[in-house]
């Protein structure tokens, strides 16, 4: 998926893994691609997905609540969802939120992905 400041790339990782590499900006225009590409990935079974922050610039509620709503869906089917390499100005915004107490931070995606 690609808008103008915004791109979601997904990659299937062994065992049971998808990491989502996030870039530009989730903002309000952005929420509902996010969305739809976040969903499908629900159909793979995964145990845990990494949302790979380390290019996101931005994030506003509109993305967040995607964000929560796709963690939400994730674990009612056993699965869960850890963040990796939030930029400063994403990772402020999970802090001030208390999102940062909700969602598994982690430095990379490497980290992340160990069970």
């Amino acid at each position: 998926m690609a808008s103008e400041h915004f791109t979601i790339e997904i990659e299937d990782r062994e065992p049971a893994s998808v990491v989502i590499h996030l870039r530009g900006e989730a903002d309000g225009a952005n929420a509902e691609h996010l969305s739809e590409h976040l969903y499908p990935v629900l159909d793979r079974d995964p145990i845990r997905v990494v949302l790979n922050l380390a290019d996101l610039e931005f994030i506003n509620s509109l993305g967040l609540g995607a964000l929560i709503e796709f963690r939400n869906e994730l674990a009612s089917r056993g699965g869960q969802l850890r963040l990796a390499g939030a930029t400063a100005s994403v990772l402020e915004v999970l802090r001030k939120t208390r999102l940062n107490e909700l969602f598994p931070l982690f430095d990379d995606t490497e980290s992340a992905l160990i069970p």
